[in-house]
């Protein structure tokens, strides 16, 4: 069993810029909004944010994602 098994969803934040792609086949991709970097993270890359620009990820609606 992966331990992706039964998520709605995962982001690795592997990329270094622009959609963050989702790891499940439920492609609930993060929409990057006002140009968020990466940096090194603990695992692999994080999404490196900076207030002053207003950047945030974003991901559409969906009840698959409803708590």
């Amino acid at each position: 069993m992966s331990l992706l098994t039964g998520l709605s969803a995962h982001w690795g934040l592997e990329e270094t810029g622009g959609t963050r792609l989702d790891s499940t086949d439920n492609n609930h991709d993060l929409a990057d909004n006002n140009t968020v970097l990466y940096e090194t993270g603990k695992v692999s890359r994080a999404a490196l944010f900076d207030a002053s620009n207003s950047e945030f990820l974003s991901v559409a609606d969906h009840a698959d994602l409803s708590l």
